[in-house]
């Protein structure tokens, strides 16, 4: 059942809740919405059944013709000779009765839009703001309660069947058809969602309007003031919902200005479509010669194309860049994950796209595959050339942030579209002569590449099982001492430094746990992604991205790995043992294999993380959650830009999406089991652990009120009261997204699991001899702070980065307000334990800078991948200088390179 729904229904429930979504962003009125989608699926499906009907048409006539003789057959004949008189007849007016059933096609055509309709509308309900009310269309007759709207529905179509059975001599057998049909759907529809009654009823009024533009021979005109209507009335909410409040944030929808753009837009598309559509007795040839029939082995391998493409070859490549963060151990778990992209994929070309072929006359077939082979090339090109970097996509198919575009990414992707397509157009008689040959290819070149994807992400998880059995090999890992000197570096990837005093008022208990920290409020980070901001914090402020841009003959790997070993290496140097986990980029891979740390002196080193990584695969998660986002993201690929955000967040995606559970699992595995991991030892040696943890990454919503978590238990918050902000320190921070608090949450969830870790060392007696920094590689760029929000590019809550420490013996929960970035980390660590310490490759002191000395060069880009060059390569007015307080604008000055 799941098979057929998927590959028959789930492609037309993907159209309709596109086309929803878009009619409700512009009209903001459900009724008005539904009205819309049901005559788009009204036009939509009309060649159909015009085809549909002249099928019907066509058996009534052949029926009509035969129906003489096989009267007379019935009448002389009897029993088995009856039969093969009849069948010999049949086969000489070249009928089969199974011809029959065509009478039954446009109801058979109703059944999957009808299915796709009540599944997709049945979830808009649930939207907030959507809602019909539990008396809309009832009416109250003493206790009795009657729903009117299935009613009306029955009413209208009962009527549509009366003008449409009138004149065309239709049987009885016919006549009770068309009449039982409206009965059968008022008993189907009459309990079911007001939203799902309304809109059949307006595509059986859709209907009945056919039919009596049928009866009176108005087709001509109406067929002009529909398609001139509708494609003013298309463009106009294209305009609308790409211009005036999709894409450009700083333009509300409701402005003047937008909507001026908005009517300017439509007018100059529309203008010279409606003069050349209404000017008589005028053709318009989309190519000099007709389109041919492209037969049905080209028509499948076009559709072959399209299928590799957004169902394998989209897909192998997201996991192909980071397969450890899928639940996968080799290549054979994958296919569960694929499973909703492939039927998905394999639905809409192969079944939807023969049954078009099918339906369509030989003129029909040549012009639908020449679209089909102009959008097999328009797609490719959105794939390859014109889609957009959008920052880091996680495991779940969603990016970190929410992709922005703006005029200078809408416009020229509006017209380089149309001019391909006019180009395609033009160029289609020339490309049909070579239209096979270069499809073939196409196909040959999407297995090739699909396929030795298939086998990179075999040998990386081949790879990671062996990582993982070595990493499985040492526990306990960290060891401390009571006698000696322990000195601790924990990088929480992600951890945002405003959120400490609302996370001390939330959970109280936790400043007892932090006793001794000092928490430096005004730190910063220099850059919002782990590639360009974690050097610095391991190196200092010769690992900076400026820093490192000015080192232009060393490659970006070296340079990144220099910072890795550079505190590993002091401590090592100086008898201290040294234990390392799961640092980022370790090898400069997105995996980050530690085992190249264990060759330096008194270290060993590990990935953490791995050893929890087989505990986590597809048996024990939700693959179809991965292959929804994969769905969506193939289709989001394959658009043109301009309709991409649309797709992202209008239709639904961000909240369909909820893959992406191994990396929170993988972190809050290695976290939680911290006092596992830790061993106390007796002895006097000095120990410096450095360990970085992913889970404040790893955005997910925690148990309220008390911010529990269990992995055996689903986290419901639906019955808490959950406020739109919180309160600290005389400081609001905005708490109405799902975004947001799931931010919030697992950075409350990270300190909670740190404070047992903590409160180990106090029980065991190694807190007092233990020197602890905790401190982030970036914070978030998530607007919970307005008056952070510098300009369009600097949100200050990015780039404001955790860093507390608590030295030897200290005690008490403090602030400290003095200027820092998460580069002060190794000068903190190493003050006072490492004399006169200097970086092992630059030979450049290791010191504690005076704030007023101090600034910093920032960089806003959004750039995440790992840099296979010498530089990071960002643009030239990336880069900000700070001096002194952050959350000063004056403060911040943009510096070009």
């Amino acid at each position: 059942m799941f098979l057929m729904y998927k590959l028959l229904i789930g492609p037309i429930e993907y159209l309709l809740r596109v086309l929803f979504f878009a009619f409700y962003h512009v009209t903001l009125n459900t009724h008005i919405s539904l009205l819309a989608l049901s005559l788009a699926v009204g036009f939509l499906t009309m060649p159909f059944y015009r085809q549909a009907e002249a099928m019907q048409e066509e058996e009534r006539r052949k029926r009509d013709s035969m129906k003489e003789w096989e009267g007379k057959i019935r009448k002389v004949f009897r029993g088995e000779e009856r039969s093969y008189m009849l069948q010999h007849y049949y086969r000489i007016c070249g009928y089969k009765p199974a011809f029959a059933l065509r009478t039954l096609f446009p109801l058979l055509l109703q059944i999957p839009f009808f299915l796709a309709a009540y599944n997709m509308l049945g979830a808009v309900e649930g939207i907030p703001g959507k809602l019909f009310t539990e008396s809309d269309g009832l009416i109250r007759l003493g206790e009795l309660r009657i729903n009117c709207l299935p009613i009306l529905m029955t009413v209208i179509n009962l009527l549509s069947a009366f003008i449409y059975v009138k004149g065309k001599g239709l049987g009885l057998k016919e006549k009770l058809q068309m009449a039982l049909l409206p009965l059968l759907f008022l008993v189907v529809l009459y309990p079911c969602p007001q939203a799902m009654v309304l809109y059949w009823t307006f595509n059986n009024a859709f209907s009945l309007v056919r039919n009596i533009v049928t009866r009176l021979g108005w087709q001509r005109i109406v067929k002009k003031i529909c398609i001139g209507g509708g494609f003013l009335a298309g463009m106009y909410m294209y305009s609308v919902t790409t211009f005036a409040g999709c894409y450009v944030p700083e333009m509300d929808r409701d402005d003047t200005l937008a909507s001026f753009v908005s009517v300017c837009i439509v007018m100059s598309y529309m203008i010279p479509a409606l003069v050349v559509l209404f000017l008589k007795d005028k053709k318009i040839r989309l190519w000099r010669r007709e389109a041919e029939d492209p037969g049905w082995g080209t028509m499948l391998i076009k559709e072959a194309v399209l299928f590799l493409l957004s169902a394998v070859f989209i897909i192998t490549g997201i996991v192909e860049d980071s397969p450890t963060e899928f639940p996968i151990r080799h290549v054979g778990d994958l296919l569960p994950l694929m499973r909703i992209p492939l039927l998905s994929a394999a639905g809409t070309w192969f079944v939807w796209g023969n049954l078009i072929y099918i339906l369509l006359d030989k003129k029909g077939r040549g012009i639908f595959g020449r679209l089909l082979g102009i959008g097999t090339i328009l797609a490719l090109a959105d794939h390859f050339f014109w889609s957009n970097d959008h920052g880091i996509l996680m495991a779940n198919s969603r990016y970190e942030q929410t992709p922005l575009y703006g005029y200078q990414i809408v416009l020229p992707g509006i017209a380089i579209f149309l001019a391909a397509v006019i180009l395609l157009l033009v160029l289609s008689d020339r490309l049909a002569k070579i239209d096979r040959a270069v499809t073939v290819l196409l196909l040959l070149s999407l297995v090739l590449v699909s396929g030795y994807r298939f086998v990179k992400i075999g040998d990386a998880l081949a790879s990671e099982a062996r990582i993982n059995e070595e990493a499985k090999s040492s526990t306990p890992f960290f060891t401390l001492s009571r006698s000696g000197q322990n000195v601790v570096l924990i990088m929480l990837d992600r951890a945002v430094g405003t959120f400490v005093p609302f996370i001390m008022q939330e959970c109280p208990e936790l400043k007892a746990s932090f006793d001794g920290f000092t928490w430096y409020s005004d730190a910063l980070s220099f850059a919002g992604h782990t590639n360009m901001g974690a050097p610095a914090l391991f190196g200092g402020y010769e690992y900076s991205p400026y820093a490192l841009e000015e080192r232009s003959s060393e490659s970006m790997e070296s340079k990144h790995l220099e910072a890795l070993q550079v505190l590993p290496t002091i401590f090592g140097e100086a008898g201290w043992q040294v234990s390392l986990a799961d640092l980022p980029y370790a090898d400069y891979t997105w995996g980050g294999d530690m085992s190249g740390f264990k060759k330096m002196k008194n270290t060993t080193a590990a990935n953490l993380e791995r050893r929890y990584s087989g505990g986590f695969f597809v048996a024990d998660s939700d693959p179809d959650s991965y292959g929804r986002g994969f769905a969506e993201y193939s289709v989001f690929k394959l658009a043109p830009v301009f309709m991409q955000r649309f797709l992202y967040t209008d239709c639904g995606w961000d909240d369909v999406a909820m893959g992406g559970y191994l990396a929170f699992y993988k972190a809050y595995k290695v976290m939680s089991e911290l006092p596992a991991l830790t061993e106390i030892e007796d002895g006097d040696t000095n120990h410096y652990i450095e360990w970085d943890s992913n889970l404040t990454h790893e955005s997910r919503q925690i148990q309220l009120p008390d911010y529990s978590f269990s992995l055996s238990m689903p986290v419901d918050n639906s019955t808490v009261d959950v406020p739109a902000r919180l309160e600290a320190e005389g400081r609001e921070m905005k708490y109405d997204s799902g975004g947001s608090r799931a931010l919030f949450h697992v950075n409350v969830l990270s300190y909670k699991l740190l404070a047992e870790w903590l409160d180990l060392l106090k029980r065991e007696g190694v807190y007092d001899n233990t020197r602890i920094i905790i401190v982030s590689d970036h914070g978030s760029e998530a607007g919970m702070f307005e008056d952070l929000i510098l300009s369009e590019d600097v949100d200050v809550q990015r780039f404001n980065c955790l860093l507390m420490m608590k030295d030897f013996n200290a005690h008490g929960f403090t602030e400290n307000k003095d200027f820092m970035t998460n580069a002060d980390a190794p000068a903190l660590l190493l003050d006072g334990v490492i004399e006169n310490a200097k970086n092992p490759f630059s030979g450049a002191d290791i010191r504690i800078k005076d704030p007023s000395e101090k600034e910093a060069i920032v960089t806003t880009s959004h750039g995440f991948h790992l840099s296979d060059t010498n530089s990071y390569d960002e643009p030239a007015d990336s880069w900000y200088r700070v001096r002194g307080n952050i959350f000063d604008p004056e403060n911040w000055s943009r510096i070009d390179r």
